[in-house]
């Protein structure tokens, strides 16, 4: 009589399960940057004759839209978020922040994403090293490296080149993938501007 009693509880529990179901699946995020906002505007042009911001360079890591995160614990280690994603793929969306921001500074008469007629004098190459989001106990965090580089189609030079970085984070313990995606705005928007004031020493 015990075993029969066991194993219709043993059925009884199987069934319950059955009946709660698969855990539900996390549905997938997209996260876009804000709107480029510069500070301040230039008086004037600093670059005449029109401005190509070129695809930004990546690694094949940050390629794919997922969100690249690392723990603090483990630095090395880098891995793609499953339902965190980018509403672009990072080379795409930091061109576009680019051309938003230089446009609104005033950098030059015309800032372009593409030149199929191979009519502007400057390109600005960039390259992003890292884009990493960093978990830990303490909050949010981010590391963004980059490396610019201009060039004069006229005078064949290399003007600016630049390579930024910035780690930053929050220490309110709110580790939100939002704050996170503003933390990335933010490193954005201080590179941005430095590379634009070493520029703007550097001209005459």
């Amino acid at each position: 009589m015990r075993s029969i009693v066991t194993v219709f509880s043993l059925v009884m529990a199987l069934l319950a399960g059955g009946c709660a179901g698969p855990a539900a699946v996390p549905e997938d995020s997209y996260y876009r940057l804000a709107r480029a906002e510069p500070a301040s505007r230039l008086n004037r042009p600093l670059l005449t004759g029109g401005l190509v911001v070129a695809v930004v360079e990546t690694p094949a890591l940050y390629q794919d839209r997922a969100i690249v995160y690392r723990t603090a614990e483990q630095p090395l280690q880098l891995r793609r978020h499953h339902y965190h994603y980018w509403s672009e793929s990072p080379p795409r969306l930091l061109q576009a922040y680019l051309v938003d921001y230089l446009t609104a500074t005033g950098l030059a008469d015309r800032v372009l994403e593409e030149d199929y007629a191979g009519a502007a004098r400057y390109r600005l190459h960039t390259r992003l090293e890292r884009f990493d989001q960093i978990r830990g106990a303490q909050g949010a965090g981010v590391e963004v490296a980059l490396a610019f580089e201009l060039h004069d189609r006229d005078t064949g030079e290399r003007l600016a080149v630049s390579e930024l970085s910035r780690t930053l984070s929050v220490d309110t313990g709110d580790a939100s993938m939002h704050t996170t995606v503003e933390l990335f705005h933010s490193a954005l928007e201080q590179m941005s501007a430095e590379w634009l004031q070493r520029l703007a020493d550097a001209r005459p």
